[in-house]
């Protein structure tokens, strides 16, 4: 599953206004949805402390309701001599 979603959001060149060490941008619901796959699979084999497959299912669909709200993240960090500078952008996803 983490494959296909890698393939689904292919590899985009960004160009950017200034230089940085290290660019990240992430979709959170996709990463969401990977994140309770994994977890409901180990919920159903017993291997998800205090959780139930039900209560896994009910607690999980609120995460996925609460990142279904952002389109998504994207930071540019920056490293010299003087220090760190990082500039973090968040889009909402549109509402339907």
């Amino acid at each position: 599953m983490a494959a296909r979603f890698f393939e689904e959001d292919g590899h985009r060149t960004i160009p950017l206004d200034r230089p940085g060490n290290l660019y990240v941008r992430a979709r959170p619901l996709a990463c969401t949805r990977l994140v309770v796959q994994t977890g409901r699979d180990l919920a159903h084999d017993g291997l998800v402390r205090g959780y139930t497959p039900d209560a896994y299912d009910r607690a999980s669909a609120q995460w996925l309701e609460t990142a279904a709200v952002l389109a998504f993240v994207e930071g540019l960090a920056s490293v010299d001599h003087e220090g760190l500078e990082a500039d973090i952008h968040v889009k909402c996803a549109a509402e339907p």
